[in-house]
Parts: structure tokens; C-alpha cells; sequence
């Protein structure tokens, strides 16, 4: 990636009291670091160094450089505060000179800085250095006062374990969030030793059959999901398009870590009536996070059969706990979201069901597992096609602790009864595209759609990534996960932030494959696209 370079433009003499008959001069700077993101073992000094860059008239300049930690603002803004209060910080590893002269005759200046690792850290840490310009008039030392600061963010990256503790902490429903209409305010606790998007949504239950009411979770308006740093908490605003019948209602965040896994928490609210003064917010009445280690295999069923055929088959539940859970089973509509979650809900249907289970319940003792066995038909009528996609969820809850959340269980295996002879999934690329906050401006994401055209399940793999048109320089690249599941008919987002560019033409390149397919089952598109700002 070429550096990184941050221009500002400062007016100094506006600061100065008695300046106010001569003519304002401007002058300003740049600073350009090689790369921000540095990795290194612990006890290991990293040698690395930015570059100040005048701009303006030719004239002696100085600037303090300065260490700080990273912190977020409650919505979710980064912000530089002092060491000590950000989180999983590595400001004070960093050793650089306070303050640095540039003479007239130069034009820039190289300061080097280290940054020494503990021997105890490990995953990744945050920091920034901010470079502020010092005006100087008549040997009177004077702050330029429009933001004479370039902050620029340092991210040290420690081998071993990278824990990802994404979990929602506080739900509540206000009806007069946006703009005189109801939304629900979720906060959202980092926990672990690495960064990670906010990406996910929230469902509304009420009652224990039909479909849930999904709000997704917004992203900023560059197209980029807020970024959650390790030890620090974020307040985002999920509006709702109308306010939702009044009653009590069972609410599950989902929150999606690494683009495959994803981490929940339930909430039982209580949305008031309309025109009601006295509850303003909906307050909870009691908090689960869903942290029961329970697993199950395989992770989905697909069975093919002739019209009228049953087959039964056994799923593996195991708790890898030390907790005993009484799991209760039950037949489940099933949807599978843009961003790959399965929304399973009940269903009342026990005529016509293709998918039966013979237990209704499950008890689980401490580091056991157990089977349940699955009954799985195809209608008998020549032709006839399962109404829609069918699956089990097990659902359970296991005590309470000091701080009043109780750990719950709710996880599904979606099933999936597919004609004899179905065609096998094959992947259609829809949409491979750039996202820009205004149509004047450099695109701030790319944007992936795919739909899986086949007729049986697709496990797909493969990268998306950024080059350069007129060398193929590759910039930057996202993983699209291995074997992640795209149900037969449905479609399928993924996102990822645009890295900084210079000015020219770029190049968008997805290449999609499907585990134990021919490649004829995958897809290739590329697109091209250009960026209109920046540094020729």
C-alpha cells in the first residue's frame, strides 16, 4: 500500500492577537508513515519512522510528537485520549522525539520511533502518535488553534492467540428515537484481544412461533461497519422502519466475529403502548447471553429422496460444558439472512411437517454428548416440493451468575430435503461493486453479492481483493471463510473496507469456489473502477 499521507491546511496568524492587520499566512503539513500496522514477538524492539512534510512558504517550522491511546466515543467514533485510559493500548511502548525542527531550507524531516513489546503481550494493540505544528513569532512561542494535529493510528500485532469476545451487554426500545420514531439502542462490549466490525442484527420474538421481526444492525454511512476495539464499549441506534404492536417481547443480538462465527445475547423488553407517557424506554426484564459450549454435527443435513421416501438421520449433540442442560428440541422454519445467519422459528404446522422428531427434549450431563435422531420425508405426490427450508432447534437454559445473566443455549441444524437427481449448486455471481458515500468521492467499501443457483447446499471458499489496473499489483484481499454455507435459492453479502488509494484505475477481482465441486460450479468477476482524489 502506498503511504498514507493526510494533508492539512492551517492559517497561523489567525491565532496570533496582533495579527489582525497583516495578512493571514497559510501555511501547513503532512505526515506519511510507511505502514501502520506492525507486527513483532514479545521482549522485541520495532524500528519504524514517519516523515513531516512542509507545505507553504519556505520557513523554519517545529511540532511535538506525542503518543496516545485509542478510545471510542458511546456512538462509536475513534478518538485520541491520554495513556492510561484507552484499552489494550501500546502508546507507551512507543519511544519518539518530543519535538522536531525543520529548518527553512528543507522541506520534510524523517523521525524515527521504536516500539518496544513486552514479554508478556500477545494479540493486538492500539495506539496513535499525533505530530502538532508549534507556530514561532518574534521567539514567542504560539499555538496555531485550527487543529494543527495529524493523528495517525499504530496497530502492533503480537503473535498467539486471537480471542474474539463480541457481545451485546444493554438493549432498550425507545419510541422516539429517530427522528419522532422508535428504534432500539444496543451496546456492545469487546471483550477480547482483537478488533472487530459490528456487524449482525437484532430479532424481535413475541410469542414462540411465527417470524421474528429483524433490524439490522447499521453501518456508518461510508458502507463500513463501526469498528470495535478489544476492551472498549460501543452505543449504536438501530431505527425501526414503525413502531411494533405493544406487549413483551423476547430479543436476540447477533453479532457476527471473523465473517463465519457469530456470538449471541437475549433480552426480554417490553414495548409500550402507543401515546403511553409514563414509559418513555422499554426496560428489561431480565438478561442471557448465549455461552453454553454446546456443539452439534454435522451442521446441517441434506438428504436426497424420491417423492414419497423417508430416511432417518442422527445428529451428535455434545456438551462441552461444565454445566448440565436440559435441551428441548423442536421443528423450525428456517431463513438464511444476506449476511449468513439462520433465522429458525417454530413452526405450528405438525400435519404436514417433512422434517419429525421422535424426542422432544434432551438432558445433557457435564463433558457428554448424546444422538437425536432426525425423521426427514418427501411428499408423496409426484412433483410436490417441501415448503421451504425445514430444521431442528435446540433450545435450553443453565443457571445464573453474579451479575444476573443466565447462560442459555439456542442453536439449529437446518435440514435440507432435496428431490432425487437435484442439480448441484452451482454460484452466480450478482453484484461485485464499489460503495461511495457520494458519487464525487473515492469509493470507502466493496460490496459482494452471490447467489447460490443450484439445487443442492454450496460450501463455498475463495477471496476477494483489490489491484492495481495497469500492474496487477495486489492491495488488499478478504477471505471469504472456508465452507461457508449458501442455501440452494439464496443469496449471499460480504463486505469489505476500501484501503487507502492514490488517484488511477483499480481493479475488483472475486474468485468463488465450491468445496467438492468441478470449478464450473464456482464463479469469477472482475470490475473495474477508479478513484478521483488523492495524490497524483
Amino acid at each position: 500500500i502506498s503511504c498514507a499521507i493526510l494533508s492539512l491546511l492551517l492559517c497561523g496568524a489567525a491565532s496570533i492577537p496582533d495579527a489582525a492587520a497583516q495578512e493571514p499566512e497559510r501555511v501547513g503539513f503532512a505526515v506519511s508513515m510507511d505502514s501502520r500496522a506492525l507486527s513483532g514477538r514479545p521482549g522485541q524492539t520495532i524500528d519504524s519512522e514517519l516523515v513531516i512534510v512542509v507545505e507553504g512558504p519556505p520557513q523554519p517550522s517545529a511540532y511535538d510528537c506525542e503518543a496516545f491511546d485509542l478510545g471510542l466515543t458511546p456512538a462509536g467514533e475513534e478518538q485520541l485520549v491520554p495513556r492510561g485510559e484507552g484499552a489494550r493500548s501500546c502508546a507507551g511502548w512507543i519511544r519518539l522525539e518530543s519535538r522536531v525542527a525543520i529548518s527553512a531550507g528543507a522541506r520534510s524531516r524523517t523521525v524515527p520511533f521504536s516500539v518496544s513489546i513486552p514479554a508478556d503481550a500477545t494479540g493486538e494493540y492500539f495506539g496513535y502518535i499525533r505530530v502538532k505544528r508549534i507556530a514561532e513569532r518574534s521567539d514567542q512561542r504560539i499555538a496555531v488553534m485550527l487543529e494543527p494535529a495529524i493523528a495517525l493510528r499504530v496497530e502492533i500485532s503480537v503473535p498467539g492467540r486471537l480471542a474474539l469476545e463480541l457481545a451485546a451487554r444493554s438493549l432498550v426500545y425507545d419510541p422516539w428515537l429517530h427522528s419522532g420514531g422508535p428504534g432500539l439502542i444496543l451496546e456492545v462490549r469487546n471483550s477480547g484481544t482483537a478488533k472487530s466490525p459490528l456487524e449482525g442484527d437484532i430479532l424481535l420474538y413475541r410469542g414462540s412461533r411465527g417470524w421474528p421481526l429483524r433490524v439490522a444492525i447499521p453501518v456508518r454511512d461510508s458502507g463500513n461497519p463501526i469498528m470495535v476495539y478489544p476492551g472498549l464499549s460501543v452505543t449504536v441506534s438501530c431505527p425501526l422502519a414503525e413502531p411494533p404492536p405493544s406487549g413483551d417481547y423476547r430479543a436476540v443480538a447477533r453479532l457476527l466475529l471473523a465473517g463465519t462465527w457469530r456470538t449471541q445475547s437475549s433480552f426480554d423488553i417490553r414495548v409500550p403502548a402507543q401515546g403511553t407517557v409514563a414509559a418513555v424506554k422499554g426496560s428489561f426484564v431480565e438478561r442471557a447471553e448465549f455461552d453454553l459450549d454446546l456443539r452439534v454435527q454435522p451442521e446441517y443435513v441434506e438428504v436426497a429422496l424420491p417423492a414419497g421416501a423417508s430416511r432417518s438421520v442422527s445428529i451428535r449433540v455434545q456438551n462441552a460444558d461444565t454445566t448440565a442442560v436440559t435441551l428441548r428440541a423442536a421443528v423450525a422454519e428456517v431463513r438464511q439472512e444476506l449476511n449468513g445467519f439462520l433465522t429458525f422459528t417454530e413452526t405450528a404446522d405438525t400435519t404436514g411437517q417433512w422434517v419429525r422428531l421422535p424426542a422432544a427434549s434432551l438432558v445433557l450431563q457435564p463433558r457428554s454428548a448424546a444422538p437425536l435422531l432426525i425423521e426427514v420425508r418427501r411428499p408423496e405426490t409426484a412433483g410436490e416440493e417441501a415448503p421451504g427450508l425445514r430444521g431442528v432447534r435446540l433450545t435450553g437454559r443453565a443457571g445464573w451468575d453474579e451479575s444476573g445473566w443466565a447462560s442459555e443455549v439456542d442453536i439449529g441444524v437446518p435440514v435440507f430435503a432435496v428431490p432425487a437427481g437435484a442439480p448441484p449448486p452451482r454460484i452466480e455471481i450478482e453484484r461485485l461493486d464499489v460503495v461511495r458515500p457520494d458519487p464525487a468521492l473515492n469509493p470507502t467499501a466493496v460490496l459482494l453479492r452471490l447467489r447460490n443457483a443450484g439445487g443442492r447446499v454450496a460450501l463455498i471458499s475463495g477471496s476477494l481483493w483489490v489491484e492495481r489496473a495497469a500492474t496487477r499489483q495486489r492491495i488488499q484481499t478478504l477471505p471469504l471463510g472456508g465452507g461457508v454455507l449458501v442455501a440452494p435459492g439464496t443469496a449471499r453479502e460480504f463486505r469489505m473496507a476500501m484501503p487507502y488509494l492514490d488517484k488511477g484505475d483499480f481493479r475488483l477481482i472475486a474468485d468463488v469456489q465450491v468445496r467438492e465441486q468441478p470449478a464450473s460450479a464456482g464463479a469469477r468477476r472482475e470490475a473495474l473502477f477508479d478513484c478521483r482524489q488523492g495524490p497524483d
